[in-house]
């Protein structure tokens, strides 16, 4: 249960982590279009991540 807790923590605050660092890119306009795609990168990387951790055969529950 709580490894559920931690997997949701990281996409949290992966997502967190990569938007507040492109967010200071979005004050100059030249950047902004590369950091969207980095937020929305680092969002799916997490979320893909934490799906293949669910599907080990470990973790699937009986």
């Amino acid at each position: 249960m709580w490894m559920r807790f931690l997997g949701y923590g990281l996409i949290l605050g992966c997502w967190l982590a990569v938007g507040g660092t492109t967010f200071s890119w979005q004050q100059s306009a030249q950047y902004a279009p590369f950091s969207l795609f980095f937020v929305w990168l680092g969002l799916w990387i997490a979320v893909a991540s934490w799906l293949m951790w669910e599907m080990l055969p470990s973790n699937i529950d009986a």
